[in-house]
This record gives structure tokens, sequence and C-alpha cells, in this order.
């Protein structure tokens, strides 16, 4: 994946590359990713936007 997919939100991005790199469900993916934001100082709500509104 080079960009960000304009329809899916950052949350669905970041769970497809769990999946891929990590072998893990949609689930375990969605139970990660607010960890994972906020490992890199981010707010979990994030994952419900979409690429064009993290501006």
């Amino acid at each position: 994946m080079n960009s960000f997919t304009p329809v899916i939100t950052v949350g669905r991005h970041v769970e497809e590359v769990l999946s891929v790199h990590l072998g893990l469900s949609r689930r375990e993916s969605e139970e990660r990713i607010p960890s994972l934001f906020a490992l890199a100082g981010l707010d979990g709500e994030l994952a419900r936007r979409y690429p064009h509104e993290l501006w």
C-alpha cells in the first residue's frame, strides 16, 4: 500500500497492515489499534476518521 484510500477510514488501513504483516484478525486488530495510536502519541479517535479529515 502506497497511500491512503479516501473512502476507507484510517483505522481500517491500520487493520489491513496488521492483518497482512502480523496475521491478526479484524477483531484482534481493532482491539490493538487504540494502544498503537497511543504509543505514537495520537488520539485513538483518529482511527474513525477518513484521510481527508486529518488535515
